[in-house]
């Protein structure tokens, strides 16, 4: 399980070792789960809620985007619903309405989250 949602697959350096760790799973026929698939950025200046502890995307477009970008990332075989009973429903919407997004959708959905702030600001801070 790591995290897959189209923010941190704008980092080349995380889609990369993502890339690999998926060629390594099928390889050894390993199944790998996402997790964060909701995901938008850390709390800014919204009070934060512990539950879950970043932001995540509340619209259904963006929820939809967040769950289909995850499944249809190659290798990727489920993903982890988030932590928010709130959530809960619009995410099982979106998983049972799933539809794989192609190579476009995948880079359209990647572009509407680049300048969001990464959700584990230390390792952003590492790479500097």
């Amino acid at each position: 399980m790591f995290p897959v949602y189209p923010r941190v697959l704008a980092d080349p350096v995380y889609r990369a070792d993502t890339e690999s760790l998926l060629a390594l799973c099928a390889e050894r026929d390993v199944g790998a789960m996402a997790i964060k698939a909701v995901a938008r950025r850390p709390w800014a200046t919204k009070q934060a809620s512990p539950s879950p502890w970043y932001e995540p995307e509340t619209t259904p477009e963006g929820i939809s985007r967040g769950v289909r970008f995850a499944l249809s990332t190659p290798g990727i075989t489920g993903f982890c619903t988030p932590g928010s009973l709130a959530l809960l429903p619009a995410v099982l919407d979106a998983a049972s309405a799933f539809t794989p997004l192609d190579a476009a959708g995948r880079s359209a959905a990647i572009e509407a989250q680049r300048d969001e702030e990464l959700i584990f600001p230390l390792a952003e801070k590492a790479r500097r």
